[in-house]
Order: C-alpha cells, then structure tokens, then sequence
C-alpha cells in the first residue's frame, strides 16, 4: 500500500479523517490525491474558531481542510515545538457529492 510503518525513524501518532474538506472545491484535484500520497500540516493559531487549528494541503499547496478539533491539540503542541509531523493519505472515497479523506500522522524522530 506504500503506507511507512514504525520503522525505527518515524512513530504513528494519530490516524483521522480530514474535516471540513466539503468545503473545499476538491473536484479537480481529486484525481491526484492517492492512497499513500503524502499531505502537509500547518498550524494555524491565528484561526479564529480553533486556537488548535492544523490546516491538511496537498502537495501542490490546495487546502483539503482540517485536523478535527477534538482531535489537534497534541499534535498541534507537537508542530508548536518544532517536532516533524509526516502524513500521508490511508483512505480516499467518495459519499454522495463528497470526498472522504482519512490520514495518518507519524513523528520523524
């Protein structure tokens, strides 16, 4: 599946959906989000809903949408003291009009 498993230099941390990605117009990007694709994490603290915020972007920089919020904290405070978070895409599948994501999140060490 490509999916990097504990492998000595990276621990899996969480696994998760991507929320809040039927916000966003994935329609012509879809095609080149692939199970095992790597996406990006960015902190957000100047969001003004979630202090917590961690934006999930694609690698040619389109927003797919959020960590959810019960869930970024930790991995927030990780990414706020300059830990390497990796992610890649584990699950992709559409529901009537709408994409599905999930991820997974490993620590470099």
């Amino acid at each position: 599946m490509g999916i990097r498993k504990n492998s000595g230099y990276s621990t899996l941390l969480w696994e998760c959906e991507v929320a809040g990605i039927r916000y966003q117009d994935l329609s012509v990007i879809e095609e080149n989000l692939s199970i095992g694709g790597r996406v990006t994490l960015t902190r957000e603290p100047d969001n003004k809903f979630d202090y917590f915020a961690i934006s999930v972007w694609n690698m040619k920089n389109k927003k797919l949408g959020y960590i959810p919020r019960r869930e970024n904290i930790i991995l927030a405070r990780l990414i706020d003291a300059d830990k390497t978070l990796e992610a890649f895409i584990v699950e992709k599948d559409w529901t009537s009009k709408h994409l599905n994501l999930k991820i997974r999140i490993f620590l470099s060490e």
